[in-house]
């Protein structure tokens, strides 16, 4: 009974110390944008960031409320693509996952007025 109950402390505050790193970067009106700026790798011009899209309700087809994604930046020619990701059916990263790819997307340009923006500023940051 006391390793459960260690046990379930452990993932509750691991949990808890994984959502603790996310900072809200951008929203719009369906949805909230968190990086998480600890996860991020570089490797020269490139840059991998974890962020969790946080959507505000489900649409009357979609069976998730979020989606944690591993983007992939290039900091000099302003471009991105989803490396992977995992569809949650609640908030924040959480509940049962729904959906999961791992599958590199095709690069896309980064442009302005759109969401990407504010994670490509973040991930490239220091660059």
């Amino acid at each position: 009974m006391k390793t459960k109950v260690i046990l379930m402390f452990m993932i509750v505050f691991m949990s808890n110390a994984a959502i603790a790193s996310l900072y809200k970067v951008t929203s719009n009106e369906e949805a909230i944008i968190y990086a998480d700026p600890s996860s991020i790798q570089k490797s020269g011009d490139l840059v991998k960031m974890w962020e969790v899209t946080d959507f505000k309700k489900k649409s009357t087809n979609d069976k998730y409320l979020s989606v944690k994604s591993l983007h992939e930046f290039d900091c000099k020619q302003n471009k991105s693509r989803v490396v992977n990701y995992s569809m949650y059916s609640q908030n924040m990263a959480s509940g049962k996952v729904v959906q999961t790819s791992n599958v590199a997307h095709a690069w896309l340009p980064v442009r302005s007025g759109g969401i990407t923006v504010a994670l490509l500023a973040t991930a490239c940051k220091k660059h």
